[in-house]
Order: C-alpha cells, then structure tokens, then sequence
C-alpha cells in the first residue's frame, strides 16, 4: 500500500483482533500489535510515541 493507512480505515470487523505490524513515525521501530490494541492507545515499545502510524509494509 502506497498511501498512509489509518486506524479509521480498519473499521470493527474480523481485521480488529488480528495482529499486524506497526511502524513508528517518530523513531522507525517495528513492533506487532492488535487494531484493538492501538485504538485503545497502545504506544510505540521502544520510544512512547501514541500517535498511531501506519502498519508497515
């Protein structure tokens, strides 16, 4: 996916419990992550960034 994809794009359906891998927009680390997860916040392990990302590639 060439474009930023964003939590909203997910929606609630069976992609919300499925785990896939974040990129984080402040320090670049990778780490894996339920949709549900990070609507309900969950922050980037390595520097706290909350801001969501995108899933990476």
């Amino acid at each position: 996916m060439d474009a930023p994809f964003l939590l909203e794009d997910m929606g609630y359906g069976a992609m919300r419990e499925r785990e896939v891998w974040w990129l984080c927009p402040e320090c670049g680390a990778a780490w894996r992550a339920t949709v549900d997860a990070r609507r309900a916040g969950a922050a980037c392990p390595v520097c706290g960034h909350a801001t969501a990302g995108t899933p990476a590639a």
